[in-house]
């Protein structure tokens, strides 16, 4: 199932940070995946109080595809968008948004549609309860995708009032993936 098979996949790269940060080798068993009080994915060291330096994960899953991401110090998001008719439908308001742009690979919309899902991911689904509220600014031939976050969200993220964050997306087959640390654009 996705649940399971998406928390082995967050607990291998959790593991394999981990071990590149520390040279540790952890087991699957050695870390626990929960929930935080935002509704983001959070690694914890088996029966032990999580430290700061622990990574946070992130993971998404399609019918056929499994991607996990982990970040060390800040939230990661990470999203999967189909470019297949038989898996999620793409969010409507991203297909308005791009209706015209130019879009040489047939992939925009999808792109977009990660990188908001990526953004919810990494700011918590307590907090962030609608991809809407991560408002597409912009996107460049590199696969970046710059969002904002609406005014009502910047109460609860401060940080981010009048900026851009990064969402750096990719092709893989016929997926989208996008992923995020809450980067914001230098200015």
């Amino acid at each position: 199932s996705r649940w399971l098979f998406g928390r082995v996949a967050a607990k291998d790269a959790a593991r394999i940070l981990w071990w590149l940060r520390h040279g540790d080798r952890l087991f699957p068993a050695d870390i626990e995946i929960d929930r935080d009080d935002l509704g983001r994915l959070r690694a914890t060291p088996a029966g032990m109080e999580r430290t700061a330096d622990f990574p946070r994960v992130s993971f998404a899953a399609t019918n056929s595809f499994m991607v996990a991401a982990a970040s060390v110090g800040s939230p990661v998001g990470v999203a999967i968008a189909s470019l297949d008719d038989d898996e999620e439908p793409l969010d409507e308001t991203i297909l308005a948004a791009v209706e015209g742009a130019s879009d040489p690979d047939g992939d925009l919309a999808a792109r977009l549609t990660a990188a908001r899902n990526a953004i919810v991911e990494a700011r918590g689904n307590q907090i962030v309860r609608a991809p809407p509220q991560v408002d597409v600014l912009r996107w460049d031939d590199d696969g970046n995708v710059y969002v904002a976050l609406d005014t009502q969200l910047c109460t609860a993220y401060p940080e981010y009032l009048g900026k851009r964050i990064v969402v750096r997306t990719f092709r893989c087959q016929n997926m989208i993936i996008a992923t995020t640390t809450g980067q914001c654009e230098a200015t």
